[in-house]
């Protein structure tokens, strides 16, 4: 049986003056914003109007504007990302990931770079790496942030194969092949065989088959161990 896909669908659109409102209060609610001293009165006059000169995008989901992103074109030799928040409600679930892919695939369609200026105050997990907590920050651990992700190795969305589609065409490849996720029961494609899962659980304890993948030029197939 395959596994459902419970996330939401997401909808990446231009800012308009209804929504400003929900991004005042995704921002005041937000690191590094809040702890820099931002206030409700700050991003009121920031976004009113809303800003002359950028790219303004929000992340719609579940009928909720749950993110924010803002990008100065012609920055340098590039576009600089001047702004990307995620409701507090809704991190750790992959909307950040869509939103920063959504700009980057924007940005390296017309320049060469996107600059980012990140704050240097991530406490939890600066805290991991220094050894003085045992357990990786819930942002840092999810199986949609930025160590990991399973959005292809479940039930891809139409909306997750057109993000991958978009990598593919940055990075001029042809596929992505992935592991970690048990498949049931072979080794399976996905998002019109862009991406394929090869992780059938050779290990005892999960007692999958012994499979391989196949990679000639164009040709894909699926090795398969015969009988004994």
């Amino acid at each position: 049986m395959q596994p459902t896909d419970e996330r939401p669908h997401t909808l990446i659109r231009e800012m308009r003056p209804e929504d400003r409102d929900a991004v005042v209060a995704i921002l005041t609610s937000s690191d590094p914003w809040k702890r820099l001293g931002f206030t409700a009165v700050d991003w009121e006059r920031i976004f009113s109007p809303l800003p002359v000169g950028r790219d303004t995008f929000v992340l719609e989901g579940e009928g909720l504007v749950l993110g924010i992103a803002i990008v100065r074109r012609k920055f340098l030799f590039g576009d600089y990302l001047e702004l990307l928040g995620i409701s507090p409600t809704a991190t750790g679930r992959g909307f950040g990931s869509r939103l920063l892919s959504h700009i980057e695939s924007l940005t390296f369609a017309r320049a060469p770079n996107l600059f980012a200026c990140v704050s240097d105050f991530n406490d939890g997990a600066r805290a991991f790496l220094l050894g003085e907590k045992t357990s990786l920050p819930k942002d840092l651990s999810a199986e949609d942030g930025p160590l990991w992700t399973r959005m292809y190795s479940t039930a891809p969305s139409r909306e997750d194969c057109a993000q991958l589609h978009e990598a593919l065409a940055m990075l001029k490849a042809k596929r992505m092949v992935m592991g970690h996720t048990v498949q049931k029961p072979d080794i399976s494609p996905a998002c019109d065989d862009k991406a394929w899962r090869i992780d059938v659980g050779l290990s005892k304890f999960y007692g999958g088959p012994i499979e391989a993948l196949e990679i000639r030029g164009d040709e894909v197939k699926v090795l398969k161990e015969g009988p004994r």
